[in-house]
C-alpha cells in the first residue's frame, strides 16, 4: 500500500463508486426534471415522461459502468505493474470512452422516446376519430394485427408464428 500505484488505483476506484452512487437516484426515477442533475437535453426537459425514461436507462448504465470501473481500478492497481502516471492515463482514457458511449446512448434513447411520443400523438388520428378510438388505441391495434400474404395464402402475426 505504500507505493503510488495502489494509492492511485484506490482513488480511481473511489471516484468510480461515487459515479455509481450519484447514478442510483436517476436509475430509481427519484429525480425529476431540473437544471443541474441528469440528462438535460431539450427533449428531456420538455416532457417529464421522456425525462424519466431516459434518466432511468442512463442511470442504470452509469451504475454498471461505475462498478465496472471500480473493479478495473482496484484489480488493475493490484495486478498491473505500471507507473502511476501510465496507469492514470489508461484509466482516464477508459473512463472517457465509457462515458462517451453513455452519452451516445442517451442521445439515442432520447431520440427514440421523442419519436415514439410523436408517433402516438400523430398515428392515424383521422382513422382513430372515424372509428371512435384514440390514437393510442389505434397504435396498439395496428401493432397486433396480422399481415396476410395473398400469394401464399398464409398470415404472419407479430408473434412470429405462421399459420395457413
Amino acid at each position: 500500500m505504500g507505493d503510488g500505484r495502489v494509492d492511485v488505483s484506490m482513488i480511481f476506484a473511489g471516484v468510480s463508486l461515487l459515479i455509481s452512487a450519484l447514478a442510483v437516484p436517476l436509475a430509481l426515477g427519484r429525480i425529476g426534471p431540473n437544471a443541474f442533475y441528469g440528462v438535460r437535453l431539450q427533449a428531456t426537459l420538455a416532457d417529464r415522461r421522456v425525462w424519466f425514461e431516459v434518466n432511468r436507462i442512463i442511470g442504470r448504465e452509469l451504475v454498471c459502468v461505475g462498478v465496472l470501473l471500480a473493479l478495473i481500478a482496484g484489480l488493475g492497481g493490484l495486478f498491473l505493474d505500471l507507473q502511476p502516471v501510465v496507469y492514470a492515463r489508461l484509466y482516464t482514457i477508459l473512463t472517457l470512452a465509457l462515458l462517451a458511449g453513455i452519452l451516445v446512448r442517451a442521445l439515442a434513447v432520447t431520440t427514440r422516446s421523442e419519436m415514439s411520443r410523436s408517433t402516438i400523438r400523430t398515428v392515424r388520428p383521422r382513422a382513430a376519430r372515424e372509428a371512435g378510438r384514440t390514437a393510442r388505441q389505434t397504435l396498439r391495434l395496428s401493432s397486433t394485427t396480422q399481415w396476410r400474404s395473398r400469394s401464399l395464402g398464409t398470415s404472419f402475426s407479430r408473434s412470429d408464428s405462421w399459420s395457413t
